[in-house]
């Protein structure tokens, strides 16, 4: 439940009044991320990799891109369950170092993330009972590609609906720039159907149930 709570509160707080035009996320830029879990269950799984890339201009821009140390979760099983380097895991920063460099960059910014659902609850855990809210707007592209009809079996499939390309090897970072490009590809068809501005959005996202 803390998935659909989280998700609550976020609408509660910023439903409530964002009148920037769709078109802000061009010109004013964005931040999408993407976190890897030591397992399926983010509420209860610990981040061990996160990504987070600048987006501005309609342009890919810096990411940060970290592992983050697990404190209780075996090292050596996260790291050959997602191919990491065990060594590299141990070697990480902690999760309060990483959450830092995190906020610095999306500070100010929206942030854009597929499936939100699963990494709100996940950075919920990571932050604990510190965790704030207010400073930023959070859109579900997920969600948002399901109200137009765009394939949401997976980031793949769903950016391959738009002519989104993805190359490269399976990682955080790919997650986090391809969920900016679904973003950006996504403008138009939210436009078709209605939405003006960044509250249109949130409000869009809310009313859309994205099964798991």
């Amino acid at each position: 439940m803390i998935g659909l709570d989280l998700l609550t509160t976020i609408w509660r707080r910023l439903t409530l009044g964002d009148d920037r035009p769709l078109e802000s996320l061009t010109s004013g830029g964005f931040v999408a991320t993407a976190v890897l879990t030591s397992g399926p269950e983010p509420a209860r799984d610990e981040v061990v990799a996160i990504a987070a890339a600048v987006f501005l201009g309609g342009s890919q821009g810096p990411a940060l891109v970290s592992l983050v140390r697990p404190v209780q979760a075996d090292v050596g099983a996260v790291a050959a369950a997602h191919g990491l380097s065990a060594a590299a895991l141990t070697a990480a920063p902690p999760m309060t170092r990483v959450l830092q460099r995190l906020d610095a960059l999306c500070a100010r910014r929206v942030v854009v993330a597929y499936d939100l659902a699963f990494q709100a609850p996940a950075l919920a855990r990571a932050r604990g009972p510190r965790i704030n809210l207010a400073p930023r707007l959070s859109l579900d592209v997920r969600a948002l590609a399901r109200a137009v009809g765009v394939p949401t079996d997976g980031l793949e499939t769903t950016a391959h609906a738009l002519d989104v390309a993805v190359t490269g090897a399976v990682s955080v970072e790919r997650h986090a720039r391809v969920a900016g490009e679904i973003a950006l590809a996504l403008l138009p068809r939210l436009r078709a159907r209605g939405a003006r501005t960044l509250r249109d959005l949130l409000a869009l996202q809310q009313r859309i149930a994205v099964p798991a």
